[in-house]
């Protein structure tokens, strides 16, 4: 029997809020703390160029870019569980394909849960390759996942 948890949409929105404050941060803050140290070290503000300043902006904007990606992504982050199989699947952020992880029941060399984050599943790929599949706190329906997974083996408690 197929289960499938998702992302609640409040946990991504909250993800979304995050990363707009992050963004705020990043643009106004940086340049303001600039500003200052610059008055404060008394430099010569006629020192930048405009390639300065897009460089600046292109150093700011990327990790804007990437949290804005992975907010995408975890819109359409799902485990589906199977009685003999787990599986992680996301959509790439411009939905040109898919991303799937799957681990056997078999195959998994053990799970580990910590407070904050979640859990965390080890396991070997069909051709004896070692990974790894997260799954965040802030899933639907986690508890019952929890409890599922621990009846296929003993969850660990955080990182030993």
């Amino acid at each position: 029997m197929l289960q499938i948890y998702k992302m609640p949409k409040a946990a991504v929105q909250q993800q979304k809020r995050a990363i707009l404050v992050a963004s705020l941060t990043l643009f106004i803050g940086v340049p303001l703390l600039a500003v200052a140290a610059g008055t404060l070290f008394h430099l010569d503000r006629n020192t930048l160029t405009t390639r300065d300043l897009w460089s600046i902006g292109a150093i700011l904007g990327l990790p804007c870019m990437l949290l804005w990606l992975y907010a995408n992504i975890m819109k359409s982050f799902q485990i589906h569980l199977e009685d003999d199989r787990i599986t992680q699947v996301q959509n790439h952020s411009f939905g040109h394909f898919t991303f799937k992880t799957s681990i056997a029941r078999q195959d998994i060399g053990h799970i580990r849960e910590v407070p904050k984050s979640g859990l965390y599943l080890r396991g070997r790929k069909s051709d004896g390759r070692w990974i790894d599949l997260q799954i965040p706190r802030s899933l639907e329906n986690y508890d019952d996942l929890r409890s599922r997974l621990a009846a296929w083996q003993p969850i660990q408690e955080g990182w030993l």
